[in-house]
């Protein structure tokens, strides 16, 4: 990640600080999400909130409507409401992601078995908290959007929306990858 790429994510998180949805941003929301999943969208920070939508804005600019993709962009984020991130946490792992990329990965998602018997329990060292949040988010975004009904393709778009993707010629035609190239690019972007 570049110099300009860092001040872009830091200046991000602090934007979505003080941002709120406006009424016309609920009123997109509300036509998107089933009842279960606006609860699920209410759970989130602002700033996620914030970021969801213009994920989704973006998705419809570049003209794509596909809803399990419009579902996914609102809530490809929701497993961080599981574990709220505090600004300090947020611009931690923006930096070190930056700068020691391996470091943050292997922070984050070794050993795999960071949850205690109750799912609401996180059980790492404070410092490593961001980090493990930042890489199980999506699957536990996944399971949360499971249960509202939501459909195999929006879980799987939201499940894997961190991963990096190798495409084969063969893959490029599949709904689900075209879909997930697009969320990555715009949620990147956003």
């Amino acid at each position: 990640m570049n110099a300009a790429r860092i001040i872009y994510r830091t200046r991000q998180v602090l934007l979505g600080l003080g941002t709120t949805l406006t009424p016309a941003d609920w009123d997109m929301v509300e036509n998107v999400l089933n009842a279960s999943q606006i609860g699920l969208f209410k759970r989130m920070q602002k700033g996620e909130q914030t970021h969801s939508v213009r994920v989704l804005k973006a998705l419809l600019k570049r003209g794509e409507n596909h809803p399990d993709l419009m579902v996914a962009a609102l809530l490809h984020d929701v497993g961080k409401s599981r574990f709220l991130l505090r600004l300090w946490e947020r611009v931690y792992v923006v930096l070190v992601k930056a700068f020691i990329p391996l470091l943050a990965q292997r922070w984050g998602c070794e050993p795999p078995a960071v949850l205690t018997s109750s799912p609401d329990e996180l059980r790492v060292p404070g410092w490593r908290r961001p980090f493990v949040i930042a890489c199980h988010h999506p699957i536990w975004g996944a399971e949360m959007v499971a249960k509202t009904g939501a459909s195999p393709l929006t879980v799987a778009l939201i499940k894997k929306h961190q991963e990096v993707m190798t495409v084969s010629p063969k893959a490029i035609s599949s709904i689900e990858t075209r879909l997930m190239q697009s969320l990555r690019a715009v949620d990147d972007e956003s």
